[in-house]
């Protein structure tokens, strides 16, 4: 008998386990919406000029600018990126970029970014000084 309920217990744990554990598919964010854009960079002479592999940083849940980013990518060698498989969030995106010659290092604001629950892409565009 005692072997019995201690089955019967093990059996509805399981079961309790089994059934409380799935996922539904259906709701909650998207994970394929993407931020996309392109960085160039303004010269001391005014001029502006795509960058060449700039430095892509994003922070997750933040509207506004910090020091703590989550994610840091290198664009393509002609100034463009793209950050996919993101979900529904507020993100903070930054962008740099540093001269090889001068060593100097072109910087923006940088640009809060709102995905919502669509598989589409937001661009956000950056031209450093």
């Amino acid at each position: 008998m005692k072997k019995f309920r201690i089955l019967s217990l093990l059996l509805g744990a399981s079961l309790f386990v089994a059934v409380g554990c799935t996922k539904d598919n259906t709701n909650g964010p998207a994970v394929n919406s993407a931020i996309n854009g392109s960085v160039t960079y303004t010269n001391s002479d005014g001029s502006s000029h795509p960058t060449i592999n700039p430095v892509i940083e994003v922070a997750y849940n933040a509207t506004s600018a910090t020091t703590n980013y989550n994610l840091k990518v290198i664009g393509n060698s002609d100034g463009t990126y793209s950050i996919k498989g993101l979900g529904a969030g507020d993100y903070f995106v930054n962008a740099t970029y540093t001269d090889p010659i001068s060593g100097f290092v072109y910087t923006c604001a940088g640009a809060h970014v709102k995905l919502g629950n669509d598989a589409d892409a937001v661009t956000a565009n950056f031209t450093l000084q």
